[in-house]
């Protein structure tokens, strides 16, 4: 038994060419493993498969559906942004908010605006495609085996391919693995501002030497993870730079602006009260140390008195000396046992206790 073929869905070419309305640096590409990027020279011709990828974003600019097998991948560019001049995806590719195109908006309601301004911050259609070149006549070499990624103007090739598919019928399953047809592609010069580019002129339909297998559909990379997008805070900061003024800020920013001016208010309305507080917190402070100042040297004086000059009653508290204890010399030359605190030197006397327990004990 042969092996049982996957169900997959296609989308239609020449539908979608019909409800498509016309729109008017590789960096931002996140090329896989084996896979090269296809650039025509002018005044070339290129043979060329496309190949279909099975669609994950739900917000596809084609409006193809999760699941669905589809040729290619439109998305949006800002081009020239920030000082290094640099192409960035316009998130509205995915359905996210643009600063960019945000600015631009503000720019078209503002009476004083400059065409040209806004006109340069529109972004740019372009159209990602998975290929195998099979055969090209320029001076570059491309090797047949590898896969490519078609990277191309809307205006530049979509466009134009689309005018030849609504006019030639039959041809709208060009990019099924087993029963496609390949595309020749006629490159001529165009030029603007003195920069030259391939300009596609004409594209035919011209059978394949030779099909591909349905599973080959599981080795096309997915056009939908390709693209690296920004967060809205990085083209911000790359669009703007250091160069942005109040009058640029987008709403979100004015919002945060307003916000921390009347923060600003309320802190100089309550800078004041704080101050006297703490002038008034200060002042008492200073009163309660000079109020326990005297009290607290006067504790240290006792204190130190205490400890230099024990009294009698302190002398009366240290340990008695038992009966028969041995009769000690007065340091003072008094009768030791018999004349204690009898003379002035008996206050300081070391012998005091044994003295005073031996007058006792007789």
């Amino acid at each position: 038994m042969g092996k049982e073929k996957k169900k997959r869905r296609y989308g239609s070419a020449s539908a979608n060419a019909e409800k498509r309305t016309s729109g008017a640096n590789y960096g931002y590409l996140k090329i896989p493993k084996d896979v090269r990027v296809f650039s025509p020279e002018t005044e070339t011709t290129a043979v060329l498969d496309i190949l279909p990828y099975e669609v994950t974003d739900k917000n596809h600019m084609d409006k193809i559906e999760v699941g669905t097998l589809w040729y290619k991948k439109p998305f949006k560019v800002h081009k020239n942004v920030g000082s290094g001049n640099d192409a960035v995806i316009c998130p509205t590719t995915f359905g996210k908010p643009c600063p960019i195109c945000e600015h631009r908006d503000e720019l078209k309601g503002n009476e004083d605006n400059n065409e040209d301004d806004v006109k340069k911050l529109r972004p740019s259609n372009r159209n990602l495609y998975i290929v195998k070149i099979k055969d090209y006549d320029g001076k570059k070499k491309f090797d047949k085996k590898q896969w490519h990624l078609f990277d191309f103007s809307d205006f530049l090739f979509q466009e134009v391919f689309e005018t030849q598919l609504k006019k030639k019928e039959g041809f709208d399953d060009f990019f099924l693995p087993e029963e496609g047809r390949s595309l020749e592609i006629t490159f001529d010069e165009g030029s603007f501002a003195g920069n030259k580019f391939a300009k596609t002129t004409r594209v035919d339909f011209v059978p394949r030497k030779k099909q591909y297998s349905d599973d080959i559909i599981d080795e096309i990379p997915n056009l939908d993870e390709i693209l690296t997008i920004l967060s809205y805070d990085e083209i911000e900061a790359k669009f703007f730079g250091e160069e942005h003024t109040t009058e640029e800020t987008p709403k979100k920013d004015k919002k945060k602006k307003k916000k921390s001016k009347k923060e600003e208010v309320v802190e100089e309305e309550e800078a004041p009260k704080k101050e006297k507080k703490s002038k008034k917190a200060k002042k008492e402070k200073v009163v309660e140390e000079e109020e326990e100042a005297p009290k607290k040297k006067d504790k240290k004086k006792k204190k130190a008195a205490e400890e230099e000059v024990p009294t009698k009653k302190d002398k009366k508290s240290k340990k008695k000396v038992k009966e028969g204890t041995k009769k000690m010399p007065c340091p003072f030359k008094h009768k030791f046992g018999k004349d204690c605190d009898k003379f002035s030197e008996c206050d300081d006397c070391e012998i005091w206790p044994e003295c005073n327990s031996a007058k006792k004990s007789k």
